[in-house]
């Protein structure tokens, strides 16, 4: 849904066939962070411009559908071109690693080849819109051969029209690593070269499988929308959606158990039944929503489920201002010590804002999840070459219910990044600040991501900041299990030096709050600040190279956590 939209339905011009994404957006539904969307496009929780929001409908324009104008990400592709678009490439590249197992003492260096096949393949066809973005990577140490590993880097998203306006199917998959004890700043440089590349975009390079955390998630969701003429829309389907975290099992068949905690799966059953109004309605948006989730995993996930019937509207005071408001009631149930239910009340007020065309603000407080909470969701464009976003946002979950949501309920662009559906704004699905815990524990969590990009003739300067609170509800784990924060930012600097040359520099800074991992001890504290310093140059139109240089210091409060490291890379991507 884009700010146009909004405009038009305020106006009373919006086009018939984009009533039913314009209720769903604006005639609120509170999420607040759910940690359980639904993968169904504008079904599961359509609160307006929420993360875990789907906005998109099936019947609405592809431009619609799929251009997020303005958005903050470098490089943000327009709508795609129609027909299939296939980009294969491969990266390969060396690096000189001086502290492999990232240790205060007992320093271990090794050289490392990383081989990275990718493919980027684009659908924009009258029954299927796709985006898949695939780039597993081989990596081969020189002397370390017990390091060796593949780690699968995945982002797709597909929606398949089986009876045009009446039968879709939303297929979504999400693959990457991360540190399993967590105390590492968003990651950088990732394991491919392509330029604009986010596959892994939070995957660290620099990982060996001591401190590696293979995580993934794939749904599949079947649909059926009828529309009542100019009445309303009923919408109705069932998704299943799997996830799960590891220890990378490298080349070997046997997983490293290097902590139990991270390693998990879950299987979730969704249903929905919706029904949003039409025209008939004028400035009025109502949206009556039912969802029923089962899920089945391991940890506090055990026997867990989610019932949630509301009743939103909204109402469009002008072509810039929509109000809303929510009542409805919840059961919910998890296992763990001690065991979580929640049967009360939901509610929830807010309102959105549309300044001009490529900006939208939205702010909200109410009460699901059995805690009262705020949500913000904005991104502005200040001028044509700069733009500010954020969002905070609360919920209640597990590590695996909060990707396994994230991941079904984003959008994925041209390049491979995740983001907001209805801002544009870069979505990080996992933290590399916070310890990986798979569903062991059951956290209700605080959530705020953020930043700013300058967009210049010749340079690019990007601010991202992410920040997430744990507090610790119920656990199957009492060893180690403790509420945690965790905090992450970089600013980075992109630079044309001449039409086949590219600098960039960049400073990352990460802190890990609360962990017990030494019981008894008091709470873990980690600070990690890196550096990097990269310099691309273009042989061919599809041949590049790269020489990089990443510096790491951690400073923690207890003996044997601090390290410094140091990483020299030189590589070649060759694209097809």
């Amino acid at each position: 849904m884009s700010a146009e939209d909004i405009r038009a339905w305020a106006a009373g011009a919006l086009p018939r066939r984009s009533v039913a994404c314009l209720t769903a957006a604006v005639a609120v539904c509170w999420i607040a962070g759910n940690e359980q969307a639904s993968a169904f496009p504008d079904t599961g929780y359509p609160y307006p411009g929420s993360s875990l929001a789907p906005a998109t409908t099936p019947g609405v324009p592809a431009d619609v559908q799929h251009h997020i104008a303005g958005g903050p990400s470098a490089q943000l592709p327009g709508p795609p071109e129609p027909g299939w678009t296939i980009l294969p490439r491969v990266d390969v590249s060396e690096a000189f690693n001086d502290n492999i197992f990232q240790r205060e003492n007992n320093r271990s260096s090794d050289f490392i080849t990383y081989i990275t096949p990718g493919v980027s393949i684009t659908g924009n066809t009258p029954s299927v819109l796709a985006q898949i973005h695939y780039a597993p990577t081989a990596i081969i140490y020189a002397s370390h051969g017990g390091q060796d590993m593949i780690a699968q880097n995945l982002n797709a998203y597909g929606t398949v029209t089986v009876v045009p306006d009446t039968f879709f199917v939303d297929l979504r998959g999400y693959a990457a690593v991360q540190p399993t004890f967590g105390g590492l700043p968003t990651a950088s440089g990732g394991f491919g070269l392509s330029p604009g590349s986010g596959i892994g975009q939070n995957t660290s390079p620099f990982l060996t499988r001591n401190n590696a955390t293979q995580t993934e998630t794939f749904s599949v969701a079947p649909y059926l929308v009828h529309r009542f003429g100019t009445f309303g829309t009923v919408k109705a389907g069932y998704s299943y959606s799997y996830s799960s975290s590891s220890a990378l099992s490298g080349f070997t068949a046997f997983p490293i158990s290097t902590s139990s905690e991270a390693n998990g799966s879950l299987n979730t059953h969704n249903e929905v039944l919706q029904f949003t109004s039409g025209e008939d309605f004028g400035r009025f948006r109502e949206l009556v929503l039912a969802t029923g989730t089962q899920f089945e995993g391991s940890g506090v996930t055990s026997g867990a489920y989610q019932y949630i019937l509301t009743n939103q509207l909204g109402y469009a005071i002008t072509q810039d201002v929509v109000v809303f408001g929510e009542v409805g009631v919840e059961d919910i149930h998890f296992s763990g010590t001690p065991t979580t239910n929640i049967q009360d009340f939901v509610w929830a007020v807010g309102g959105q804002w549309t300044p001009n065309p490529d900006s939208i603000i939205t702010v909200g407080y109410g009460h699901k999840y059995g805690t009262d909470s705020a949500l913000l969701n904005a991104s502005y464009a200040v001028t044509a070459r700069t733009r500010i976003y954020g969002q905070y946002q609360t919920g209640l979950g597990t590590d695996l219910t909060q990707l396994q949501s994230f991941a079904n309920s984003t959008n994925v662009d041209a390049f491979g990044n995740s983001v907001d559906q209805t801002t544009g704004a870069p979505i990080g699905l996992t933290n590399g600040a916070l310890r990986a815990a798979g569903n062991n524990n059951l956290y209700r969590t605080k959530t705020f991501s953020g930043g700013a990009t300058l967009s210049l003739d010749r340079d690019q300067i990007t601010l991202q900041v992410n920040w997430q609170d744990r507090q610790i509800v119920a656990t199957t784990n009492q060893f180690g299990a403790s509420s945690s924060s965790g905090f992450s930012g970089l600013v980075g600097w992109t630079h044309q030096l001449n039409p086949d040359t590219y600098s960039n520099l960049l400073f990352s800074y990460g802190r890990q709050n609360g962990n017990q991992f030494f019981p008894g001890l008091g709470s873990e504290v980690e600070d990690t600040y890196a550096v990097q310093a990269a310099i691309r140059y273009n042989f061919t139109p599809t041949l590049s190279g790269i020489a990089q240089y990443t510096y790491t210091d951690r400073v923690a409060n207890f003996p044997g956590l601090s390290f410094t490291q140091n990483v020299f890379l030189l590589g070649l991507s060759k694209q097809f």
